[in-house]
């Protein structure tokens, strides 16, 4: 996975700078990530101007960092893409009874993947998932998340 960070706002470390371990991405899969507070040294922090963009691999340990300030927010827009084969090892739409999914709730089918998200991702035939298992659904029931 490519993820792209782009700031809307300035971003320091102050305001809640996200925190990026460099080269955690090589690390065995089973190392935790490591503590902020025992080891800041492990950190760096991606301090933007408006307009300004880092990119990364999906396997860097990342997250915000803390808002210390009280007048100032960060702005960041991020875009992720990834190889369309990088999926999970299972298909969970065929490995999964049908008859059971559309026993649950429309609201667990949606979280299990059957829904459709902004802008429209994951439509089948130009319909939510969820219509092809529902198809009474009341059209003002979608709420995309």
């Amino acid at each position: 996975m490519l993820c792209l960070f782009v700031a809307g706002k300035e971003c320091t470390k102050q305001n809640g700078a996200t925190r990026v371990v460099p080269g955690s991405h090589l690390w065995d899969f089973t190392a935790p990530p490591p503590s902020y507070a025992a080891s800041p040294e492990k950190f760096a922090h991606a301090e933007m101007s408006p307009g300004d963009a880092f990119m990364m691999l999906g396997g860097v340990y990342h997250g915000a960092g803390s808002n210390t300030t009280t007048d100032e927010e960060r702005l960041v827009y991020a875009a992720f893409a990834t190889r369309g084969y990088l999926r999970q090892e299972e298909n969970q739409y065929l490995a999964n009874d049908l008859e059971r999914i559309k026993e649950l709730p429309v609201e667990l089918q949606r979280f299990a993947g059957f829904g459709a998200s902004k802008p429209y991702m994951g439509w089948v035939e130009m319909e939510e998932p969820v219509r092809l298992l529902n198809p009474g659904l009341e059209e003002d029931a979608v709420d995309f998340w």
